[in-house]
């Protein structure tokens, strides 16, 4: 595959050694070509997704983004810094569905199908098991995953295995214990299993021998919303820093590489899109690229944390003075596409609210209160044109630019009146900012977790070429 501009991947296959052992029931088989992989991305209110919820008006699709990320947040910020190794499930965007074990049910599909839930800021990958029946599943809609039916299951040997954590077991097998930042805990079994996956193309692709949790004690965890009783949403596909995650664990195939490009949250008709792998990545000309890199370098596992310099608001074109201001960003960063919109650490989110209010000041609007959650709000006046200043991420050595529609929302408030509101707000854990997916809507995203780096570019992500 050939590559272009400044972005330089090396071309070999990477394979972990400790993925191999002598019995051939434990080594990772890649069904699917070497050169790549790609599968089907479902954000969580769009028409394909379990949890859709009818077509709502623009005012309540905002609402129910904005009360996710909050919700994320929030949890985030209640737990000490010692366990944030694994992100808030709950609320978040994106989910693909995924079929599980080998299974003689014909005419039906060889395999039991899932929703997880797609999640950067954890590392393992595991789903709902019948041995949590009767009293200690969270509400799904189909029965939990038959693991004693498959033909391809096979539970880790305690302390056997590279990937079992070191003295936690369930009788002969090695055990997993995952509490996520929100309370939820997920308990159970580390065990291999064979993954059937759809692409866009409407094709499938198998993974066997994939590590993952077979849990059979889950706790707290609300994936639908709370009028909806029918979840769908079986467990998690980590694919943050750790071994366990499944980036990582179809290195030889990921190159350590998976990419996505986000379409717009409030499109109420927008449809899947991918999460591609390794070679299935489309390469673009002169990618901007900033290191990325883990909370604990010496323990990688969790989140993907980014250098965030400062926030620049662009105010060319608006007809003021002053064409930008820069803002210092203090503290941590995190990129986090499960996040809706981005909530920036609170005091470089104070400096930034007030300079915004003194541009709005400046463009004659009126400002009004809160509306569905976002907190500075201005009224859109009749009969004239206004143009809205746009934002810049400077993280080290790069810039990510955010276009007027991924800074700010507009739309109709309860009486009808049409009103505009900043799309981010202040975070609740001190000195943490997230990037969330509002903010990085129609770029291409790169993440080279063997190198560490971040790349990305502008992308129209709508595009049919974007989605394949």
């Amino acid at each position: 595959m050939a590559l272009t501009g400044q972005i330089k991947f090396p071309l070999v296959f990477f394979i972990l050694s400790s993925y191999f052992f002598s019995s051939s029931h434990y080594s990772l088989v890649l069904a699917s070509s070497i050169n790549g992989l790609t599968i089907k991305l479902v954000q969580r209110d769009s028409s394909e997704s379990p949890l859709y919820a009818g077509n709502l008006k623009r005012r309540e699709r905002i609402n129910r983004l904005v009360h996710y990320s909050i919700a994320r947040n929030h949890n985030f910020a209640a737990i000490p810094d010692t366990i944030r190794a694994s992100m808030a499930v709950q609320g978040t965007m994106y989910m693909t569905q995924i079929g599980i074990g080998t299974f003689d049910t014909p005419p039906n599909p060889p395999y039991k199908s899932f929703f997880l839930i797609v999640d950067t800021g954890s590392d393992i990958i595991w789903t709902q098991c019948q041995g949590c029946l009767p009293n200690n599943c969270f509400r799904q809609k189909q029965p939990p995953f038959p693991s004693s039916l498959s033909r391809t299951y096979g539970s880790l040997p305690c302390d056997r295995h590279p990937f079992c954590f070191r003295g936690q077991c369930i009788g002969d097998a090695c055990s997993y214990r995952v509490r996520y930042v929100d309370n939820s805990t997920t308990h159970g079994i580390l065990a291999t299993e064979k993954f059937t996956f759809g692409s866009n193309n409407n094709s499938t692709e198998t993974i066997n021998n994939m590590v993952f949790g077979c849990g059979i004690d889950n706790k707290n965890f609300r994936f639908a919303a709370e009028q909806r009783e029918e979840n769908q949403i079986a467990g998690i596909l980590g694919l943050g820093w750790g071994i366990r995650s499944f980036t990582n664990q179809i290195k030889s195939q990921s190159q350590g590489r998976f990419s996505y490009c986000l379409m717009h949250l409030l499109d109420p008709h927008s449809s899947s899109m991918s999460l591609r792998f390794g070679a299935d990545i489309p390469i673009s000309p002169n990618m901007r690229v900033t290191p990325m890199f883990p909370e604990s370098r010496s323990k990688p596992e969790g989140s993907y944390y980014l250098q965030l310099d400062a926030i620049t608001i662009d105010m060319s074109g608006l007809g003021l003075l002053k064409n930008s201001s820069r803002i210092t960003h203090g503290g941590k960063c995190i990129i986090d596409s499960g996040a809706a919109i981005s909530h920036i650490d609170r005091i470089t989110y104070g400096v930034l609210k007030v300079e915004l209010m003194r541009v709005f000041r400046r463009l004659n609007m009126t400002r009004i209160g809160a509306k569905e959650g976002l907190d500075l709000c201005y009224e859109m006046p009749a009969g004239r044109h206004i143009g809205f200043p746009r934002f810049k991420f400077n993280l080290r050595n790069a810039d990510l630019e955010v276009k007027a529609d991924g800074s700010f929302i507009v739309f109709n408030d309860e009486s009808g009146k049409q009103v505009v509101c900043l799309a981010m707000l202040g975070s609740k854990v001190p000195g943490v900012s997230t990037i969330g997916a509002f903010q990085q809507v129609d770029n291409r995203f790169i993440y080279d977790t063997s190198q560490s780096k971040l790349y990305f570019t502008p992308q129209d992500c709508s595009s049919s070429t974007s989605r394949a």
